[in-house]
């Protein structure tokens, strides 16, 4: 997530230095429109203070002197036409992007200071060019991930009247930047998904004698992670699995089952199983049962767990509320499977009710042949 956010900040930080260096050169053109009338179109009363000190000497240097350059010209405005206006603009900015299913949250802190110097045309028009200075700093996420960065552009801009129209102008405005930017990337993912951790019993799993097309096989298989939980620290020191695991949480883990061609790596078929822990043998949940191949034609196998010596029974029901089947027995050990003969029954959806000790739950499964 963070560095998908980094990535997004880098581009938005190019947008968003071009947008603020052209947006304070249209506000020059925008204030001179509205104080055309004005005999010094000079605008240099802001101020600006900066917790950057590069940034602040800079602007107190361009400050002092830009004002005595503009005195100078006040001062010879009694003989001459006075032909070059000088203007600086300050920006502030302070936001929050939030998080998104690919991207951390991102604060942004930017301030800027743009300094200009214009003259009017012989068209009556405006000429100039602006000096914008930037410091922006991206806060990435939780952790202390950052993208800090100076901005530095140079903006030429020009607008004239129309010929047959003098309250309407066409604005023109070019402009270069450079962007220096130190990136602090922290490995501070907080939340992940879908980790594997481990293949079981090995990478090479488990061995099946080979299958025939239109025969049902079932197979029990069963693996116990020993020892105790362990973050590995790294890579080249894995966890060694006879003495310990690496599940934080097994109430959390999933179970992916695959059966795949030994000669051509071929994935024949592959499903999600549940885990079974700490059974209450008085409760039968929907992780205690499943049902499979769903939809089934002729057998419909039923995989139960936690019921060693314990009566089961199952009755298959249709939609109209009929029972169509009816089976019970008593599990040979905790953890088995029941194949159910649905081969008479028709098409369609129906209800299957496990029952145990009083207690019972319903699952569906669809008849398709």
């Amino acid at each position: 997530n963070n560095r998908v956010a980094i990535a997004e900040a880098k581009v938005e930080l190019a947008k968003r230095t071009i947008d603020y260096s052209t947006k304070s050169t249209l506000n020059r053109l925008k204030w001179i429109r509205r104080n055309q009338d004005k005999e010094n179109l000079s605008n240099l009363k802001m101020n600006f203070h900066f917790e950057d000190p590069m940034f602040n000497t800079l602007s107190e240097a361009l400050i002092s002197n830009v004002r005595k350059v503009s005195s100078n010209k006040t001062s010879q405005n009694n003989k001459h036409k006075k032909d070059i206006y000088y203007w600086s603009e300050g920006n502030v900015s302070v936001g929050r992007d939030g998080e998104t299913n690919k991207s951390a949250h991102k604060v942004i802190n930017v301030h800027s200071i743009t300094y200009g110097a214009d003259k009017i045309t012989k068209n009556n028009g405006i000429e100039g060019i602006a000096w914008r200075f930037g410091v922006d700093k991206i806060d990435i996420g939780l952790t202390e991930s950052n993208i800090e960065s100076n901005t530095f552009n140079v903006t030429y801009y020009r607008t004239t009247p129309k010929k047959y129209n003098e309250n309407k102008f066409l604005d023109t405005i070019i402009g270069v930047g450079l962007i220096e930017s130190d990136i602090k990337s922290v490995n501070g993912e907080i939340e992940f998904y879908y980790v594997m951790k481990k293949m079981v019993p090995g990478s090479s799993g488990y061995g099946i004698a080979s299958l025939q097309e239109g025969n049902q096989v079932t197979e029990n298989f069963s693996y116990t992670f020993q020892g105790n939980y362990i973050l590995p620290p790294d890579a080249n020191n894995p966890v060694n699995h006879t003495t310990q695991h690496t599940v934080e949480d097994f109430n959390n883990l999933g179970v992916i089952v695959w059966i795949q061609d030994d000669n051509s790596k071929e994935i024949l078929q592959s499903t999600t199983a549940s885990l079974v822990n700490n059974i209450d043998e008085n409760l039968i949940t929907s992780n205690n049962f499943k049902i499979f191949p769903n939809p089934a034609s002729e057998i419909a196998t039923i995989a139960y767990q936690g019921f060693d010596h314990k009566n089961l029974e199952f009755k298959i029901i249709n939609m109209i509320g009929e029972v169509v089947l009816s089976k019970s027995f008593i599990a040979p050990s905790s953890s088995g499977y029941y194949n159910l003969n649905i081969s008479h029954l028709s098409n369609g959806i129906y209800n299957i009710i496990v029952s145990s000790n009083e207690t019972f739950l319903t699952k569906q499964i669809q008849i398709l042949k």
